[in-house]
C-alpha cells in the first residue's frame, strides 16, 4: 500500500508515456507494411489499442484528480491549522495575577485585584466584577453568588502586558471577631469574580477567579490571598 502511494502516480503516467508511442508505432507499422496486421484484423487491433490508451488516459485524469483533491483538502487543513496556532498565540488572555488584602486591621480594609493581559494583542471591552465572602472554615456548602457588573467596572482596553487594579471594600466582612477567626484557621475569606472581554479576533472571552485567604493556611505576612483549587476557569 505504501509503494502504490509513494510510486502510483509514476507508474501510470509513464503507462501512458509507452503505450501512447507504442500505440503510434502499431498503426504506423501496420501502414508501412502494406497492410500486414490487417491479416490479424489490424483494423480491430488498432481501435481496441486506442480504446486502451483511452481508459488508461482516463484512469491517469481521475487519479490525478483525486490526489490533487486530496492535496488541496490537507493544505486547506493545514493553513486553518496555522492560523489557528496563530490566532492561541497572538490572542488577548486577561487573568489575576494577584489578589492582596490592604489595611486589614485598618478602618477601610479592602481587596485589591491585579488584573494583567498576558497575551501578544490587545483585550477590548473589558469588564471585571467581584465579590468577597466570608465562611467558617472548613467550609460547608459556600455559595459564591453571582457578580453584577456595575458602574464602577466601565469597559477599557488592555494593552500586551497590560496590568490594572480593580478593588473591593472589605469592611463589613473584616471586623475584629472575623480577623480572629481567619488568623485563627476557622474561617476564610473568600474573593471571586468574573472578566469579559473580546479579543484582537472578535471573539467574547471569559476567565473566572476565586481566591481566598485564611483556613489552614491562616494569614500569611504578606496578606496576598491564594488561588482556590475550584472556581478559576478561563476560555
Amino acid at each position: 500500500m505504501t509503494f502504490l502511494r509513494k510510486w502510483g502516480a509514476a507508474l501510470l503516467v509513464g503507462g501512458v508515456c509507452f503505450s501512447f508511442p507504442a500505440t503510434m508505432w502499431l498503426v504506423a507499422h501496420d501502414a508501412s507494411h502494406g497492410g500486414a496486421i490487417e491479416e490479424f484484423e489490424g483494423k480491430a487491433l488498432r481501435e481496441w489499442l486506442l480504446v486502451g490508451f483511452t481508459g488508461l488516459l482516463w484512469l491517469v485524469t481521475t487519479f490525478l484528480a483525486a490526489y490533487t483533491a486530496k492535496l488541496w483538502t490537507a493544505t486547506s487543513r493545514l493553513v486553518e491549522g496555522a492560523d489557528a496556532t496563530a490566532r492561541r498565540q497572538l490572542r488577548a488572555y486577561v487573568f489575576v495575577a494577584e489578589v492582596k488584602i490592604e489595611a486589614p486591621d485598618g478602618p477601610e480594609p479592602r481587596a485589591d485585584i491585579t488584573i494583567r493581559n498576558t497575551g501578544g494583542t490587545p483585550a477590548y471591552k473589558v469588564t471585571v466584577s467581584a465579590a468577597a465572602s466570608a465562611a467558617n472554615f472548613p467550609p460547608g456548602k459556600t455559595i459564591f453568588e453571582e457578580t453584577p457588573t456595575g458602574p464602577e467596572s466601565s469597559r477599557f482596553v488592555f494593552g500586551p502586558d497590560g496590568m490594572g487594579r480593580r478593588s473591593i471594600p472589605l469592611k463589613t466582612l473584616l471586623g475584629p471577631g472575623a480577623m480572629a477567626s481567619l488568623r485563627g484557621e476557622t474561617g476564610a475569606l473568600y474573593v471571586y469574580g468574573q472578566i469579559r472581554y473580546v479579543d484582537a479576533f472578535d471573539e467574547p472571552q471569559t476567565t473566572d477567579f476565586r481566591f481566598m485567604i485564611g483556613g489552614d493556611d491562616g494569614w500569611p505576612s504578606s496578606d496576598l490571598m491564594v488561588v482556590c483549587p475550584e472556581g478559576n476557569e478561563a476560555t
